[in-house]
């Protein structure tokens, strides 16, 4: 008997069937709080915090054995849930791209093989380079500036933008090696 499901067996069925739901939808409100963090309360470090959550389930659900990838039809869908969301082309286009790079990256890995603490420091040099570049143009140290373009529509994006994706990479990493390390000190 062949099984096409690429997630190992749950321990638990109702687990297994609420983390299917689950993962999706808090990766999601992650992305949502992510985007509205400059004008409300939110941005990068609870949108990583509750990206962190959605590991969590998933190794609850699943273990560390469970592939890191999406379904590419959650990361197609993500992008254009938060253009609608946001009414900006920008933020879709960014989310697609996340989610498409940590796909690609984390092809034909379990959660245990990706290496979680190299996304922290990919996301400490990107929080730096949005403090730095600035400097780069005579301005101060984390200066952040309002783009203004038109692609299809006139959109805006924020340079703080690029500090918030850093910070939001920082924690999602540094709290998946924490939780990685907790589940494979049980017995493996």
């Amino acid at each position: 008997m062949s099984e096409t499901n690429t997630q190992p067996e749950a321990e638990s069925p109702v687990l297994a069937v609420v983390a299917r739901l689950a993962v999706p939808l808090t990766v999601l409100l992650s992305i949502i709080i992510f985007f509205q963090g400059h004008n409300k309360p939110g941005g990068g470090f609870i949108a990583g915090v509750l990206a962190a959550i959605a590991g969590v389930i998933a190794l609850l659900a699943y273990g560390v054995h469970a592939k890191v990838q999406a379904p590419w039809w959650v990361v197609i869908a993500n992008g254009i849930v938060i253009t609608i969301w946001t009414q900006s082309p920008s933020a879709g286009l960014i989310t697609f791209a996340v989610g498409a790079a940590f796909n690609l990256i984390g092809c034909k890995k379990t959660i245990a093989q990706f290496e979680w603490w190299k996304m922290s420091v990919v996301g400490l040099l990107i929080s730096l380079l949005a403090g730095v570049v600035p400097m780069l143009f005579g301005l101060a140290f984390m200066d952040h500036q309002l783009w203004h373009y038109t692609l299809i529509v006139h959109d805006h994006l924020p340079t703080a933008t690029f500090f918030d994706i850093g910070v939001y990479l920082i924690v999602l990493g540094t709290l998946m090696t924490i939780f990685v390390e907790l589940g494979q000190e049980g017995g493996e």
